[in-house]
C-alpha cells in the first residue's frame, strides 16, 4: 500500500497540470491513467472509471473542485494530500 501511495503522489505531482491526453497513455496503472485523463479533460465524470475508492474520491475532489469529497477517503495520508491539493 505504501508503494502504491508513493506512486500515486508522484503521479499526481507530474500530472497535476496535464493538458494533453496523450501524456496519460504512458501511465501503466489503470487508475492513475484514468485520473490523468480526468485531470486533462477537466471532466469529473471520468473519475467514475477509477476502481480504487480512495483515488476515485481524490479525483472527484480535485477535478470537480469538491473538497468535501476528501472526507470520504479512508487512507489518512491520501486524505491529507487531498485536503492540501484541492481548492
Amino acid at each position: 500500500m505504501k508503494n502504491i501511495l508513493i506512486g500515486v503522489l508522484l503521479t499526481l505531482c507530474s500530472i497535476s497540470y496535464a493538458r494533453d491526453m496523450s501524456q496519460c497513455s504512458a501511465i501503466s496503472d489503470g487508475d492513475q491513467r484514468q485520473m490523468c485523463r480526468a485531470q486533462a479533460s477537466g471532466n469529473p465524470n471520468e473519475c467514475g472509471f477509477i476502481q480504487n475508492n480512495d483515488l476515485k474520491y481524490l479525483c472527484t475532489a480535485q477535478v470537480g473542485n469538491k473538497k468535501s469529497d476528501c472526507g470520504f477517503i479512508q487512507n489518512n495520508s491520501l486524505r491529507a494530500t487531498c485536503q492540501a491539493t484541492t481548492r
